[in-house]
This record gives C-alpha cells, structure tokens and sequence, in this order.
C-alpha cells in the first residue's frame, strides 16, 4: 500500500463516507468538535497560527480553522463533504482572509497560486487510503519552512494515558457535560458510536511509521495520552 515502509504491514483504513459527512454536517459542533478542542492551543503554538498563510485539510464545520486560524494572513480550509463545507463557510463567514474549498485532498488538485506556510489534519489521515498523495499535493504547496501537522488518535495506550486524557478534559469542560457525553457514547445508539465503532486505528508506532515514510525527518509524540502528533518541517 502506498505510504507503508517495506515490511510493516498495511495500515487499516477507516470508512470514509461522503454521505454519512453530509448527514452529520448539522449536529457535528454538537456531538464532537466541543471535544477536538482540546487540540487547538498545540496547534497554534506548532504552526505559529498568527500571520500564517494556512491549510485545514478536512476542515469539517470549520470551528477549529476559526479557533486555530482566527488571525491567520490567510486561511484555506478544504473538505470533500458539501455538507460540512456549506457548514464551514457559515462558520468563517465573519473572516475576509478565508475561503472553504469543496475538495478532495486524495484526488483534487489545489488550486493554482496557492502556498502555505502550515498545514493541519486532525484526526482525517485514518480515513485516507493515499495517504502519500494527499500529502504529496500538500507539500508541494508548502513553502520553505513550513510545517505539517498530523493528529489522530492512536490505540494500545496505557489506562494510564487514558486517565490522562479524562483529567485534561476536565480541566477544560462541564464535569457533568463529560459525563453526559460518555454516558450516550457508551450507553446509546449515536451517530458518534456508530461512527466509532467503525473506526480503524494505528498503534503509536504504525502512526509514526506511516508518516515519518512520507515526511522524513518529522517527529512524531503522543499528547493527551491519547493521541499521536506528527510534525514536519519542509527544508528552507
């Protein structure tokens, strides 16, 4: 498979439905972009936000590309689903340096002119199967010294990191809002656990693996105890 180092076995690959995005265009703010925003300070802080000329790959609603990207110089948020991209224009509405892009990151080419000094993908690089086109096309399109960054939530951990991660989110949400939101994740038939029950995951090592073979020399760590970030420098 393409992106996979010789010998390791094939990275899975989780379901990537265009229709099930559309669907969930409405209610996603609701049900999981509260909980992504434990991603946001990191990622400003990895792609110095303010003043950059930015890249959202798989921007859903577009609420992290305006928390993250807010006072970028320019920001390109893109996704494939027309759903979520209608919902994303409505979220940036208010800002002039942004523009949302009904694109296919796998398949599409950028559009001609643009360049980036970052570009993110949270928790989007499991749903791809090229994972080396879609990054090819994004560092082509990076300028030098520009940064990528790739979140995903990765398997294997500790309870330990788990414990981790619930105490970061307590410092960060309603106690009773968590609990409520675990509480349908585990006890009821959402559209999130559904979702998730679907999902295919990389351990910390197949995540590093898979992306240090396309972006030599990025580094990659585990934050929040769950989740696997990978960041690469384009060489100036």
């Amino acid at each position: 498979m393409t992106g996979v180092p010789s010998g390791a076995r094939p990275a899975a690959v989780s379901p990537n439905d265009k229709a099930e995005w559309d669907a969930w265009a409405e209610s996603y703010a609701r049900d999981v972009d509260w909980i992504e925003e434990i991603h946001n300070a990191d990622l400003a802080k990895l792609t110095c936000a303010d003043g950059a000329r930015a890249l959202d790959i798989g921007c859903g609603t577009g609420r992290r590309a305006l928390a993250v990207f807010g006072r970028s110089a320019r920001l390109t948020a893109v996704d494939f689903s027309p759903g979520m991209a209608a919902a994303a224009r409505r979220t940036l509405a208010g800002l002039k340096q942004a523009e949302v892009l009904e694109l296919d990151i796998e398949k599409d080419a950028l559009p001609a002119g643009l360049e980036f000094d970052a570009a993110i993908a949270v928790s989007v690089m499991h749903h791809l199967k090229d994972a080396r086109a879609a990054l090819d096309r994004v560092k082509e399109r990076l300028a030098p010294g520009g940064v990528i960054v790739i979140v995903d939530a990765v398997c294997g951990n500790s309870p330990l990191s788990a414990a981790r991660y619930y105490l970061e989110m307590l410092g960060l949400h309603n106690p009773l809002k968590l609990a409520l939101a675990f509480a349908r994740g585990l006890l009821l038939d959402t559209r999130l656990s559904r979702h998730k029950a679907r999902e295919a995951r990389l351990t910390f090592a197949e995540f590093s693996g898979r992306y240090t073979a396309i972006l030599p020399g990025a580094r990659a760590e585990v934050r929040h105890g769950l989740f696997g970030y990978l960041v690469w420098k384009k060489p100036l």
